[in-house]
């Protein structure tokens, strides 16, 4: 695997937080629209829509921001190439087996729990701060670990770092 595939990933990650964030913007603009549309205005204190959907717009402009600060970062994000001597670190594909099964994981700064189809290739973006990152980190091709999951003991053994 190369750095073609980590460019395709990267590209596929930052095109699909750029829609969420379009959806956000979006969302956020019409929910202000509503908190401060003339309907909205309360009839009687109980009535609470034109405070609802200022909350709301709060909460999407937020989000937002926070999905434009994952794309920046994403953007100024070096790939790395690895050896079969490197340790695993930030922009790593790691071929991992558990249970008899292979999973990629691409280790990013941001975007984790995300699942991505390349190259008929399934790889789930993880960052270091998971629970399955921190264990990657630093560990390299050969190494094995247990990590606890749903109270079961799971073994791991790094196949491949690319």
């Amino acid at each position: 695997m190369s750095l073609n595939l980590k460019k395709q990933l990267l590209s596929k990650m930052l095109e699909n937080f750029e829609a969420e964030m379009n959806v956000m913007a979006k969302a956020a603009a019409e929910a202000r629209e509503a908190a401060t549309h003339e309907e909205s205005i309360a009839e009687d204190k109980y009535d609470t829509r034109g405070l609802e959907a200022s909350y709301l717009a709060g909460a999407q402009a937020k989000r937002a921001a926070e999905l434009q600060l994952i794309i920046h970062s994403l953007q100024s994000l070096e790939l790395n190439t690895f050896d079969k001597d490197s340790p695993i670190s930030m922009t790593a594909l790691a071929e991992v087996s558990s249970n008899l099964k292979s999973s990629l994981y691409f280790i990013a700064p941001k975007g984790g729990g995300m699942n991505l189809n390349i190259d008929n290739k399934c790889i789930q973006v993880i960052t270091p701060d998971s629970r399955l990152g921190k264990e990657l980190m630093g560990k390299h091709a050969g190494d094995t670990f247990e990590l606890k999951i749903a109270e079961r003991l799971n073994d791991y053994e790094i196949l491949k770092v690319y």
